[in-house]
């Protein structure tokens, strides 16, 4: 803060309108400060610069002498950009680069005439940026480009989801899920839901019984005290529900993985049959044994023997073939 006063004070004082103005309108000039106490290089090449070199051959500044450096040909405060001083910040020998300014400004505030500085400068247009300098960008035109990164980006995220959810879709059908094509048809989704309810009835109608202490000793035998779904150990008094699969699982355990298969082929978890499958009826067994052995009656019977008596045809004769025959 105390510097910014201090550089503030100074440019109030080193506006430097009562010196002697050097206009440079060149893309390249010479600023010589010898033999000067005030003086002013306005530099404005009258075109968008990129940025403007100043090469200093030589620099003599003594104790108490400054060359203030603006942005613009106002001499103000705000414009002040920098401060040579002897002290402070002197005036190297070398290349300095001022970028992003199409004019400016130099004041020379000396002591005496024995002050001497010499230096060069080089205007840079924009359309002869060099490798140091950044490409202006207009703002309309990076809001525009931003749009349509914008939509790109919405457009990819959009197809990326729809492609998704088609592949999420297949899956569920493959696993045997509801057709695509079903899915808009009300007459198809009324019988999805007739069979729905039918199937929820059939299986709420799978027999449901009480774990004892007998059959929890016989699964504790056979290695299966727990039930496969949630991996607890059955406790006497647990409700069970069995399969006609003949396996059995706590009933809230089952009712949740029936559940979980709504408007699907219900399975169980463990073989993987449908308990509501309709059964098609087998014969009994005095029914399979009678017809074995019908087959084995039919296979005993002989073939019946070829009749080896002579056959006579029997053919109409008239009555001269009669008397022919007779004569004879």
């Amino acid at each position: 803060m105390l510097m910014a006063s201090v550089l503030a004070a100074r440019a109030q004082d080193a506006s430097g309108e009562d010196c002697p103005t050097v206009r440079l309108t060149g893309l390249e000039g010479t600023i010589d400060g010898s033999g000067s106490k005030c003086k002013r290089w306005e530099i404005n090449p009258g075109q968008p610069l990129a940025g403007i070199i100043f090469n200093v051959t030589y620099s003599r500044l003594e104790t108490g002498e400054s060359l203030y450096l603006y942005g613009s040909m106002e001499a103000s405060p705000t414009e002040l950009l920098a401060v040579f001083t002897p002290t402070l910040r002197p005036l190297r020998v070398g290349a300095q680069v001022l970028w992003g300014y199409d004019q400016t400004l130099l004041v020379l505030r000396a002591n005496n005439e024995n002050t001497a500085f010499l230096m060069k400068y080089a205007a840079r247009p924009e359309r002869g940026i060099t490798a140091h300098t950044s490409t202006r960008i207009s703002p309309a035109w990076l809001a525009i480009w931003l749009i349509i990164w914008f939509i790109l980006i919405s457009a990819c995220c959009s197809a990326l989801c729809c492609v998704a959810r088609r592949r999420r879709r297949m899956a569920i059908v493959a696993r045997g899920g509801v057709p695509l094509a079903e899915l808009s048809d009300p007459r198809s989704r009324a019988e999805r839901e007739e069979n729905e309810q039918k199937v929820g009835t059939e299986l709420q109608a799978l027999p449901v019984t009480s774990w004892d202490v007998g059959r929890a000793d016989t699964a504790i035998e056979e290695g299966l005290p727990e039930c496969c779904l949630c991996m607890d150990a059955l406790k006497v008094g647990d409700e069970i529900r069995t399969l006609p699969c003949e396996h059995f699982f706590r009933k809230d355990c089952i009712d949740r993985w029936f559940a979980s298969q709504a408007y699907r082929t219900r399975t169980c978890p463990l073989c993987k049959t449908d308990p509501v499958a309709p059964t098609t009826p087998t014969a009994t067994a005095a029914e399979s044994t009678a017809a074995d052995q019908a087959s084995s009656e039919r296979e005993a019977v002989p073939p019946e023997a070829p009749d080896e008596t002579p056959r006579t045809l029997d053919l109409p004769v008239d009555a001269a073939t009669q008397s022919a025959v007779g004569r004879r």
